[in-house]
């Protein structure tokens, strides 16, 4: 849900020097650079053999005449993310390319990771229910015939553990059911504030990007920026932008059809008046960071407590229910009270 991908792309970082050679490639590209050349060069530099070989690989073909759309189409190519595959391939200038590339990779709109703050009180949560369910099918029922076979009468806590069963549809398992439900629809509503949440990130990261490159190309970089792989949370406003400048409206009747927020309007209204409204775009970004960490601090908060509680709940009453049985066959067995 939050994601198995994003997980998968942490995991992947830990051993991964792509964002390194990204931003290096970003750089010379900036700097004036030829995409034919900062790609010869990557190659030289990458530690990774297969990042060598496909930048230069890629910077043959682009010597034998085919364009950069042609070549970063192909999927062999997926040693480049494929953020960067879709903006090399944009008719744009190099340079600007670069520019485009030095916004994404630079220091995101926030110092702490969603996913990051998520991981442990998530995992928690899985590991405690899957820890329930094998003990509730494959452990309990066991107890449940050797307490029979004993003839040991089960006291009603233990009764109403082992004798667990949704079909039975008694009334104390219904509760327990009907709060299941509400866990859910509780998880529902928080995986929505989640998503909100996201879209913080995502606005800093357009504004830290609309920041690095020249104020002259700001409207036209606009353009390529509705993909899905680069901004995913807001992609759609960022197409029906696209599609009012390109019906003829103007910046701010292209800003009200696409629904902006009336503060991401603001910045990047005023970030578009000259080369001094780097800053004024820098600032916004850096707005949109303290809100997101803010955010993030509070539902991963919430998320933990949760977790704590749900994991004292449940393996709580497991243990107790199995220690209260094992206590019960040595009784029976020892014919005296344990």
């Amino acid at each position: 849900m939050i994601a198995p991908p994003m997980i998968w792309t942490g995991f992947k970082a830990l051993y991964s020097q792509t964002p390194e050679l990204m931003f290096c490639l970003a750089n010379q590209l900036a700097s004036g650079k030829s995409l034919i050349e900062a790609l010869e060069n990557l190659s030289l530099i990458a530690s990774s053999k297969r990042m060598a070989n496909t930048a230069k690989k890629t910077a043959e073909l682009l010597k034998q005449g085919k364009t950069a759309d042609e070549v970063f189409a192909n999927k062999v190519f997926s040693a480049f993310p494929p953020q960067v595959r879709y903006i090399l391939g944009t008719p744009l200038p190099d340079k600007i390319k670069g520019q485009i590339l030095r916004g994404l990779y630079l220091k995101r709109a926030t110092g702490n990771s969603l996913t990051g703050a998520l991981m442990v009180p998530v995992f928690t949560i899985l590991i405690t229910l899957f820890v329930s369910f094998t003990l509730m099918m494959f452990v309990f029922p066991q107890f449940k015939e050797i307490l029979w076979g004993m003839r040991i009468e089960l006291t009603p806590f233990l009764n109403f553990i082992f004798s667990f069963d949704i079909l039975a549809l008694q009334p104390a398992h219904l509760v327990l059911i009907f709060s299941v439900f509400l866990v859910i629809l509780c998880l529902f509503f928080l995986v929505k504030f989640v998503l909100k949440i996201s879209l913080f990130e995502e606005k800093g990261r357009f504004l830290r990007l609309m920041a690095e490159v020249d104020s002259s190309k700001r409207i036209e970089i606009l353009r390529y920026l509705s993909s899905r792989v680069i901004f995913p949370s807001f992609y759609q406003k960022l197409f029906l932008f696209k599609e009012a400048l390109n019906s003829g409206k103007n910046i701010e009747e292209s800003f009200e059809a696409a629904d902006f927020s009336p503060t991401l309007r603001w910045f990047f209204a005023l970030g578009l008046q000259g080369d001094n409204s780097r800053e004024m775009l820098t600032n916004g970004a850096d707005l949109y960071s303290e809100v997101f960490k803010a955010r993030t601090a509070v539902i991963a908060t919430c998320i933990e407590i949760f977790a704590i509680l749900l994991t004292g709940i449940f393996i709580g009453s497991l243990m107790l229910a199995v220690f209260s049985a094992m206590g019960l066959m040595l009784e029976h067995l020892t014919g005296q009270g344990i």
